[in-house]
């Protein structure tokens, strides 16, 4: 179509990429029965013990983490968009790409982070470098408000997650110029990297520098 460009966009980090897959949370999963597990056991006057609290920081870090079906680091392209979007408004374009002047193919966008020794092409996630490595060097542990609806006088819950730097992520974006100028697209990826992605933007966590390439 005469209307759509294409374009390779590379995100760059400058700040910490925090993951959180809401999706980690689903009861049914073997780990999350065993977190429950675990919380319940905590609950009132009994308290874990310390491989306990340790088991139940991980079990927080890895339900957060995005993965692929063969185990690789990704980042979901819904997220992607939804970062676009809170740019777009800045500008009054939020809606424009709610009605899908832009899209990015595939579902998810791979997650690059440094070599670290492997071979060139190996996965990340290699019998290498397993989850267990992956958590020595990520997890990042937080205080956040238990209740937010409570105030800020509630007490804090301590949380577990995934927290990369250096990192990139690179996709091709597929652009509606009929609906949105390729301009104000370009400014909206370039102004998308001082919102952030990814959790914790409201800590700083999550922005980047783009380059756009156009297909």
């Amino acid at each position: 179509m005469e209307n759509i460009r294409s374009a390779e966009v590379a995100l760059t980090g400058t700040g910490y990429l925090v993951m959180n897959d809401m999706n980690g949370a689903d009861p049914d999963t073997e780990l999350s029965r065993e977190y429950n597990g675990l919380v319940d056991a905590g609950r009132g006057r009994n308290t874990l013990t310390e491989a306990q609290e340790a088991r139940k920081r991980r079990i927080q870090w890895e339900r957060s983490l995005y993965l692929s079906k063969d185990g690789q680091l990704v980042f979901p392209v819904y997220n992607v968009l939804q970062c676009l979007t809170a740019a777009a408004k800045t500008y009054r374009l939020g809606s424009v790409l709610e009605r899908g002047a832009v899209q990015i193919l595939g579902s998810e966008v791979p997650v690059t982070l440094p070599p670290d020794g492997e071979q060139p092409g190996e996965p990340w996630l290699s019998a290498a470098r397993s989850l267990d490595a992956l958590y020595e060097q990520t997890r990042w542990t937080c205080f956040v408000n238990g209740n937010p609806s409570s105030g800020k006088g509630s007490s804090k819950v301590q949380l577990t997650r995934p927290r990369f730097q250096p990192w990139s992520l690179a996709f091709t974006a597929e652009v509606d110029t009929e609906s949105l100028n390729w301009p104000d697209f370009e400014k909206i990826v370039h102004t998308a990297g001082r919102v952030g992605i990814g959790n914790a933007r409201k800590l700083g966590h999550g922005r980047f520098t783009a380059e756009i390439k156009q297909l």
